[in-house]
């Protein structure tokens, strides 16, 4: 009996092995490893390729005007910018302020006023740039 239950536990122990080592050379595609402490590493070298993939399709938030396309949200909020300071470097907080009820918001005047002034260098005034975070900011509750 003892016999039987030790061949039971050998053959699924070898069963194990063999069917963890194919599921691992299917899913990572790794055809070559025969160590088994290389097999961390590789888990980590995989997930970090797989992350720098994911991180390319990101689209990360222009950091400068020069970096704004045109047909993309903040291609949309450099117009409105234009539009609403007529043309000049800066907008000031009430044209700000009546541009972002019309265009809808739950927040109050003072809540978009502390967030205004958190953002911009020069209180009650914004640039492009901060117009952009400052709405991103409200919009994304971020």
């Amino acid at each position: 009996m003892l016999i039987i239950l030790l061949s039971i536990l050998t053959i699924a122990n070898s069963y194990f092995v063999i069917n963890s080592n194919m599921l691992r050379n299917t899913y990572l595609n790794v055809n070559d490893i025969n160590d088994e402490e290389d097999f961390p590493y590789d888990i980590d070298q995989h997930l970090n390729m797989e992350l720098s993939k994911l991180l390319d399709t990101i689209e990360i938030y222009p950091e400068k005007e020069e970096d704004i396309k045109d047909n993309t949200f903040e291609g949309y909020l450099r117009n409105e910018f234009i539009s609403l300071s007529n043309g000049k470097t800066t907008l000031h907080f009430e044209d700000y302020l009546s541009w972002r009820k019309e265009k809808g918001t739950f927040l109050y005047d003072y809540e978009i006023y502390c967030i205004f002034n958190d953002v911009v260098s020069i209180e009650d005034e914004c640039s492009l740039m901060e117009f952009i975070e400052i709405t991103r900011i409200i919009d994304e509750g971020s």
